[in-house]
């Protein structure tokens, strides 16, 4: 199959009979035409396949969710694993000078494929919403902030700035003293700091931007099912702010309620359902001392959930009930410093890791040692099997020298390796 071609642009679908829908027809060319080309399909005939296969009107598709859908079927239909048993039922049957006597056969392979591909729908749907309600929430804060950006220039000649930078760089980026009259360090050094002790798995899966999924196979369809997915997507805002004459900051206040968007498919199951499905990836997975610890986490972290869930559906949730704030800069001695300057970058963090949860009503699941993976998302580096737990502790030594944090309400300080262990939480001293 083709998966190079992904635009998206809707157009009109002419009808056809009941009996030439589009996999009907892709089988008919496929048996009158030997070319490997004949398996491709455009996009517009992919369209074609969701709306006369899947009752889908794309009409009300986001554009975003039409090229989700458009590539995972493709990914789908080019890898059926039933491919080589249709060629060799075409095969035969041609052999044998006997086409006109397979449509029972043919009927079979239909509804085959059309389960196979019914498997894209389940994921694309879930995918496809979260997709468009992401693009719809950066859109409107990008609006926001073009319009806040608009007022304070025209109030008080604040200058937005785009900096793109690693986390390291972005911690000694602002001189805290202008050298050269330039605030920008530019000569950044990698230096490796090593943080003694064990670093606990709660810190590290809370760390920045780090996801762990659970999906297993079905030994019905051999198809993979996404179980559970956990997300830490943790909302940072920066300003650089002259610390000789900037003022008390407020405190940031963060609502804990979980908010959740559920799907057409989504149902009601109850927290111990899946808790229950946890429970059995720890008993059936084939490495069970080397995924304990993060099944664990994965226990303890669902307990704040409520006890009536949604399947098909995504959960997020700010971790503590304020943010917290820290302010980086980069001493440099050489000569005497104005004493009008104390330039800092302002970081302002509200912890939140997002949940997706997905089909927890399949039955006679497989559970391979790939059922658990953790990925650094920054780092594009995923961990499974024997060796995840001791490969991911190595990566993240790469990660943890950071510095702390301090509450926006209470102004106590904490390390970020304390905060991060903690789920971000803490109690306020007033």
């Amino acid at each position: 199959m083709d998966e190079s071609s992904n635009e998206a642009s809707v157009v009109a679908i002419d009808s056809d009979e009941e009996d030439d829908k589009p996999i009907k027809k892709l089988f008919k060319r496929l048996i009158s035409n030997n070319c490997k080309q004949s398996t491709i399909l455009t996009n517009n005939q992919i369209l074609d396949l969701l709306k006369f296969e899947f009752d889908i009107n794309i009409f009300k598709l986001h554009n975003l969710e039409i090229d989700i859908y458009i590539t995972l079927m493709k990914r789908f239909l080019k890898h059926w694993p039933l491919w080589d048993e249709f060629d060799r039922l075409v095969d035969d049957a041609k052999k044998a000078n006997n086409l006109l006597n397979i449509d029972d056969q043919l009927q079979i392979k239909y509804d085959q494929l059309k389960n196979h591909l019914g498997s894209v729908i389940a994921i694309a749907e879930p995918m496809g919403k979260e997709a468009v309600l992401t693009l719809k929430d950066r859109t409107n804060k990008q609006e926001v902030t073009a319009s806040e950006n608009k007022e304070s220039l025209q109030s008080s000649d604040t200058v937005v700035l785009e900096i793109d930078a690693t986390r390291r760089q972005l911690n000694s980026l602002i001189y805290r003293h202008p050298v050269d009259n330039c605030v920008f360090n530019a000569n950044y050094k990698k230096t490796t700091i090593t943080v003694p002790g064990t670093k606990q798995i709660e810190a590290i899966l809370n760390w920045w931007d780090f996801k762990i999924e659970i999906s297993c196979k079905s030994k019905k369809s051999q198809r993979n099912v996404l179980l559970y997915k956990r997300e830490v997507s943790h909302e940072l805002k920066h300003i650089l702010v002259n610390k000789a004459n900037s003022t008390k900051k407020e405190p940031v206040e963060l609502n804990q309620e979980f908010l959740f968007n559920k799907t057409k498919r989504s149902r009601v199951v109850p927290k111990t359902g899946l808790l229950k499905s946890i429970d059995n990836i720890t008993r059936d997975h084939p490495n069970k001392d080397a995924v304990r610890e993060i099944l664990k986490f994965i226990w303890k972290d669902l307990s704040s959930l409520p006890e009536q869930l949604y399947s098909y559906a995504s959960y997020k949730r700010y971790m503590n009930k304020c943010g917290y704030i820290r302010y980086l800069f980069k001493d440099e001695e050489k000569g005497p410093t104005d004493p009008k300057y104390d330039l800092q970058l302002e970081e302002t963090v509200s912890p939140m890791f997002k949940l997706y949860i997905g089909d927890l009503f399949s039955s006679y699941m497989v559970v391979e040692k790939d059922s658990l993976k953790v990925e650094c998302m920054p780092c594009k580096v995923i961990f499974s099997g024997v060796d995840l737990i001791s490969c991911l502790r190595l990566h993240f030594e790469e990660h943890c020298t950071e510095p702390d944090w301090t509450c926006t309400k209470c102004s106590q300080t904490f390390p970020m390796l304390g905060l991060a262990g903690n789920w971000w939480s803490h109690v306020c001293q007033e």
